[in-house]
């Protein structure tokens, strides 16, 4: 088992309101939107041939750059066969990590009513999960071990909520259901992901559910 880390640095968005930068704003959002479009169209080629499509995560990589994060990656994060259990500070973390790895998501069902957001989500073979549901549990595991088969990475926050960045909350045990007993061939790798001094400004700890 191989741990890695990202860090990423960014500008905030605290810096950001302060210098009155609205045209920084107003070309990251501009540069978001010509992201998804250069993305979308050969994804849902890719889909309709029923062929693997990599662009979900080259779009992550591509939308992580236009937020402002600059990634870089110490070790060597896996592209198959691979579990990946890492820390979460903040929305930013689905880019950083996405764009990484290519990673798919274990997310809350909520997420999957998003406007716009789930619908991206699903692109990317995010496993919704119905925490309250406690007889969803099977129907949830095999999700998770079908993810597993296509070969994709999945990826797991098991503090189940944000934290401030500096240290680890406690791992919410239901949400590594899935891998007991772990599926053959499969590695579990931790990653531990860094913004450095911008962490107090992007972290959402303590009510953001994973």
């Amino acid at each position: 088992m191989t741990a890695w880390s990202c860090t990423a640095s960014h500008s905030t968005a605290r810096t950001e309101a302060q210098s009155g930068s609205r045209l920084r704003r107003i070309g990251r959002i501009a540069a978001l939107i010509a992201s998804l479009l250069f993305c979308l169209v050969p994804h849902l080629f890719c889909r309709a041939l029923r062929l693997p499509s990599r662009w979900p995560g080259r779009f992550l990589a591509l939308a992580a750059r236009a937020t402002g994060a600059r990634v870089h990656v110490e070790g060597t994060p896996r592209r198959r066969d691979i579990f990946f259990i890492a820390n979460h500070v903040s929305w930013l973390d689905i880019l950083v990590l996405g764009g990484a790895t290519g990673t798919a998501f274990i997310s809350h069902d909520g997420v999957a009513g998003w406007p716009l957001v789930g619908w991206l989500a699903r692109q990317n073979n995010t496993i919704f999960v119905a925490r309250a549901d406690r007889h969803g549990v099977r129907d949830q595991i095999t999700a998770l071990r079908a993810a597993l088969e296509r070969h994709q990475p999945v990826a797991l926050f098991p503090e189940g909520t944000t934290g401030n960045g500096a240290a680890l909350l406690p791992f919410k045990p239901a949400l590594l259901a899935g891998l007991m007993p772990p599926p053959r061939d499969l590695d579990i790798q931790p990653v531990w992901i860094d913004y450095g001094p911008a962490a107090p400004d992007i972290a959402w700890h303590g009510d953001e559910p994973a």
